[in-house]
């Protein structure tokens, strides 16, 4: 019977089967159906749950840090004494990788909390439990990993005969469903189609992407969203292949990557033959000859902005970029400036040019002047460290093999570790301790992670360090010119300068006036 200080949350999550059976019978209501089961056998178990304590996620993500709700969850029962947690199968509260599954496992055995299902409770301090709730979430990521295979083959198939697998066609096309066959693919919108051949046009002419979004706004033009137009956004036209007749797969790529210790997802553009372009059933609006032409021109434009008929005025133009919300920063000249005298008369002065973030962000402005002195002395400090790196290289090649040779043997013994690991489990398996299924389950875990050492030795090598040697030898002498000369250059030539070096600022700064914490994030070209 329950107590009244016991607590119990329910936890709701669509999987992927769900939505795409949704998509079909529209009556069907997943999270609806669950929660009325969950209600009834809950409540004759006596561990009912309040309305307030329902989590429902209507994200399908594969890791916990894409779910808020899940992370919601975790957190509360990590702080309060939470008697159990209802779910309708365990596979909805995980299908991420390992990091995920151990995540969830420790939140529920450290907290003694139960997990509770139709089927069965689980408590994760009787090992029993905890190894079988290990086996249903390893399958549960297998079935998702295939689930995940599936849907990628259906819609390169889709993209290969020739359809579009976007749900929102670009500007000039509206989406339709191909009668008598599978998928979709697009119709021209004529009055939007005119449109998208001025762009393609006027780039043909010469024009830049800030010099079309401007034409086009002063014609009263508005852009797919009913806003005004942006260079950037014209740019993301001339560079869609769907204006050409073509229909592509991950174009633009989605990948996983660790920085300072954490993962973050971003995604990036994929050069010409790396994603699948294939010849769409639909109508170019722009013939494929012109299309090129403006592939090439767009090439050869500045990655540097500069408005028509106006000189470079930011040395710092693309270089310097908000630590914050990691957008350019802006040079701007602010209004003649005014302050008091003792005597109660006001005295204007001329204000000097600041760098200003100008997104909404913490980010504060500082005086653009300032901003140099303190790059251009950090460049002397890189420029004094990596002399003498490069001067001692010779004498410290001995420590730096010595180093790598730690390096690869420390992972050597993690690969000796994970091969013993696959031995073993060919042993479960020849003694019946696992079933087949088991065994492959686990032998792919460490076989992946055999795959992540063996990448990392082949990385560590001293030709990497040589490399990286010779790449600071060649930015030595432009960070000396930069250093002795850059305040007897003119804007444009510092500008070019610290393009061929410097890869990105980071400008952090949060504070305004005399207690300015001014933080310049030095990324150099090696």
């Amino acid at each position: 019977m329950q107590t009244f200080d016991e607590i119990y949350l329910e936890y709701l999550r669509k999987s992927r089967e769900d939505i795409e059976y949704e998509k079909s019978n529209s009556e069907f209501k997943t999270l609806e159906r669950h929660k009325e089961r969950l209600k009834l056998i809950s409540e004759s178990a006596n561990k009912s749950v309040s309305e307030d304590n329902i989590y429902e996620e209507v994200v399908s993500g594969d890791s916990i840090t894409e779910r808020p709700k899940i992370q919601a969850l975790l957190k509360r029962i990590e702080d309060k004494n939470i008697k159990g947690v209802w779910v309708i199968d365990v596979q909805r509260l995980c299908r991420g990788d390992l990091g995920d599954q151990d995540k969830i496992i420790k939140t529920f055995k450290y907290t003694n909390t139960l997990i509770l299902t139709p089927e069965k409770e689980y408590d994760l301090s009787n090992p029993a439990d905890e190894e079988y709730l290990i086996d249903k979430l390893s399958y549960s990521r297998k079935e998702y990993n295939n689930i995940k295979k599936r849907l990628t083959e259906g819609r390169k198939d889709s993209v290969r005969s020739g359809c579009v697998i976007n749900s929102i066609p670009p500007f000039g096309y509206e989406r339709y469903k191909l009668k008598g066959q599978k998928g979709y693919s697009l119709k021209i919108i004529d009055e939007q189609a005119e449109i998208v051949k001025m762009i393609f046009r006027m780039c043909l002419e010469g024009k830049g992407t800030y010099a079309i979004a401007e034409k086009l706004n002063r014609l009263g033009i508005k852009s797919p969203k009913g806003r005004d137009w942006r260079k950037n956004g014209i740019r993301e036209m001339l560079h869609n292949e769907t204006y050409a007749g073509y229909v592509k797969w991950q174009q633009r790529k989605t990948v996983t990557v660790i920085e300072n210790g954490t993962m973050k997802r971003k995604i990036i553009r994929q050069s010409t033959g790396n994603y699948l372009s294939q010849k769409g059933k639909h109508e170019a609006i722009i013939d494929e000859k012109d299309f090129q032409l403006v592939q090439e021109k767009l090439k050869s434009c500045s990655t540097k902005y500069v408005k028509p008929e106006t000189e470079l005025k930011n040395p710092l133009a693309g270089i310097m970029r908000c630590g914050e919300c990691g957008r350019v920063m802006s040079r701007i000249d602010p209004k003649t400036s005014q302050y008091r005298l003792a005597d109660g008369t006001k005295k204007e002065y001329e204000a000097k040019p600041i760098i200003k973030c100008m997104y909404k962000c913490n980010t504060k402005s500082h005086i653009l002047e300032y901003v140099e002195i303190t790059l251009i002395e950090m460049l002397k400090d890189w420029l004094s460290e990596n002399k003498k790196i490069i001067k001692d290289y010779d004498i410290q090649s001995d420590s730096i093999v010595t180093n790598v040779i730690n390096q690869i043997n420390i992972l050597d013994n993690e690969l000796k570790k994970e091969k013993n690991k696959l031995d073993r489990l060919r042993n479960f398996l020849e003694d019946g301790v696992y079933d087949k299924n088991t065994y492959l389950e686990r032998a792919k875990i460490v076989n992946d992670n055999i795959c992540i050492i063996e990448k990392q030795i082949s990385k560590i090598t001293q030709e990497n360090e040589q490399i990286r040697m010779d790449r600071i030898k060649s930015l030595i002498p432009k960070v000396e010119l930069c250093v002795n000369e850059y305040f007897n250059m003119s804007v444009k030539e510092k500008n070019e300068l610290l393009h061929s070096i410097i890869k990105k600022v980071l400008y952090t700064k949060t504070k305004i006036g005399k207690d300015s914490d001014l933080i310049l994030d030095l990324y150099m070209k090696i």
